[in-house]
């Protein structure tokens, strides 16, 4: 890892002096570098910084809408593993950046009608999202999403590659 360290301090001096970075602590440049650790959010946030996307046919969830509700919910109450799954399947990146949600602009759609599972597309950090009626159907798709994503499922239009069950 030592080629790779100095790679980077390498590239990162040719455009900034070293000494500009002396006024950060080493967990401030973590921050900035990597992003938060610990991923907090709250209804609140979530619903003031969600944005509610149209999908292809014209549909859009309100705030108001059960579904989305749900949806909340679960982000909610998930582990702080688990918001890290959610973050690295919409936006390819398991951390949020410094400014928190308000600097990821996630967009959520309605997900095309029959369909079980949430898709996204990483390169516009867009969700679209079925419309669950239960807390537990919620539950189900979008851990069963996150449980893929990894292995190819779920983005765009691969729904059909479902490998195994959350």
């Amino acid at each position: 890892i030592r080629r790779q360290m100095e790679a980077f301090k390498e590239g990162l001096s040719s455009g900034l002096p070293e000494t500009a970075l002396e006024i950060f602590s080493a967990a401030e440049l973590s921050v900035m570098l990597c992003g938060e650790r610990t991923i907090e959010w709250d209804h609140e946030s979530l619903a003031k910084h969600l944005k509610l996307v149209s999908n292809e046919q014209g549909q859009k969830f309100t705030k108001e809408c059960h579904a989305f509700k749900l949806f909340l919910d679960e982000l909610c109450d998930m582990s702080n593993s688990d918001r890290s799954r959610f973050l690295d399947f919409v936006t390819s990146c398991p951390r949020l950046p410094p400014g928190g949600l308000a600097s990821l602009s996630i967009e959520v759609a309605p997900g095309s009608a029959g369909s079980l599972y949430p898709r996204s597309r990483t390169c516009a950090n867009l969700l679209w999202l079925p419309s669950y009626g239960t807390k537990e159907e919620l539950h189900d798709g979008l851990h069963t999403a996150l449980a893929n994503a990894k292995d190819g499922g779920f983005h765009e239009h691969n729904e059909e590659r479902v490998v195994r069950n959350a």
